[in-house]
């Protein structure tokens, strides 16, 4: 009943808010302009992260307040850290570099003080478990890496969002199969707020979730991840497939859209001599729009892609984890070439 109640809540806040907000954005003239690196052909209003922030915040704290941990405290202080950052950011953009270091203070508060760190791969190249040094160093990076992943998806119109719904209603199932109501809660509570913000972010979108939203959502998503597999260490779940050795591919399953697209990007922006933070229009949902899908069937397509990796964790689940893992890996890699293939036979008419 709860799990029901707190996506509800975060669900009607959220709605409630994002006509408030779009009105707001209008009167400010708070838009997100078009450009040559963006598909939107009108101002669009930018403050959507704002009611995805407190739809999913008030719900967790009210319905989770009887499990709630002293040391997730410092949780909170890192989510307004991001929000801040964000919401100045959507306001009047900050330079990359001010952006990445409030991520990094968001992240090592996080990781130092409420011990939500990655304290060992699970076996995964051999590693079981990490020094203190080396756990801090890869927790940040894993949360920059999240946060920043996510941020790179928000390209066209209902994709970051759709995402964001999947994997924090399955990250909210995983939970309550550990018996972690809390964890459970923030994940069905952001799932809620998310589906009420997909009404308004369709195409054509009335609002954009902004960088407040992106790094919240990413934030979010990557702290579960870090504590699903930790969970893992100690607790029996009553799904038999999710334990020890198959947490870190069943997280990667989850996360293999965004984390794919930023590793491909990142690689050939650096490769061509360009800025890894330089936007350009070379991203997988870009490329599927210019070789002729709309975005909500690039949406469908990209949500499939992410559900079956995510069943093939679950039926592959007997076999060697590292060479599973490397195999989603590449296999997400090669996949991401397809839009490219497509959009050659589009421009060249030579069959594939």
């Amino acid at each position: 009943m709860q799990i029901f109640l707190s996506i509800l809540t975060s669900f009607i806040i959220s709605l409630m808010m994002i006509p408030s907000l779009i009105a707001i954005a209008r009167q400010r003239k708070i838009f997100d302009a078009p450009g040559i690196r963006k598909l939107h052909s009108a101002n669009t209003p930018l403050l959507g992260g704002i009611a995805i922030f407190a739809g999913t915040l008030i719900s967790v704290l009210f319905w989770g307040a009887q499990y709630f941990e002293l040391r997730y405290l410092f949780v909170f202080v890192s989510l307004l850290i991001l929000f801040f950052t964000g919401s100045v950011d959507d306001l009047r953009p900050l330079f990359p570099s001010t952006k990445l270091f409030m991520q990094i203070v968001a992240s090592f508060i996080t990781v130092t003080f409420a011990h939500l760190s990655i304290n060992g791969f699970h076996g995964l190249f051999g590693i079981h478990s990490l020094n203190s040094i080396s756990s801090i160093v890869i927790s940040v990076f894993f949360i920059l890496l999240v946060v920043n992943s996510y941020n790179f998806i928000d390209g066209i119109d209902g994709l970051a969002t759709s995402i964001g719904i999947i994997s924090s209603a399955l990250f909210g199932i995983l939970f309550l199969s550990l018996n972690d109501m809390l964890l459970s809660l923030l994940s069905f509570s952001l799932c809620g707020a998310l589906v009420a913000f997909l009404f308004f972010n369709l195409a054509p979108a009335k609002i954009f979730m902004g960088d407040t939203g992106t790094m919240i959502i990413g934030f979010v998503l990557s702290l579960l991840a870090i504590q699903l597999t930790e969970e893992t260490r100690m607790s029996v779940s009553s799904f038999h497939w999710l334990n020890y050795l198959s947490a870190p591919v069943i997280t990667l399953a989850l996360l293999i859209i965004p984390v794919v697209d930023f590793l491909r990007v990142t690689f050939v922006r650096i490769i061509n001599g360009r800025s890894p933070i330089r936007g350009d229009r070379n991203h997988i949902h870009h490329v599927l729009v210019r070789a002729g899908f709309t975005h909500l069937q690039t949406t469908i397509i990209l949500i499939a892609v992410n559900l079956i990796f995510f069943s093939s964790a679950f039926f592959l689940r007997n076999i060697n984890q590292t060479v599973l893992f490397f195999c989603f890996l590449v296999s997400g890699i090669l996949l991401s070439q397809i839009p490219y293939l497509l959009l050659r036979r589009k421009t060249t008419k030579i069959p594939l």
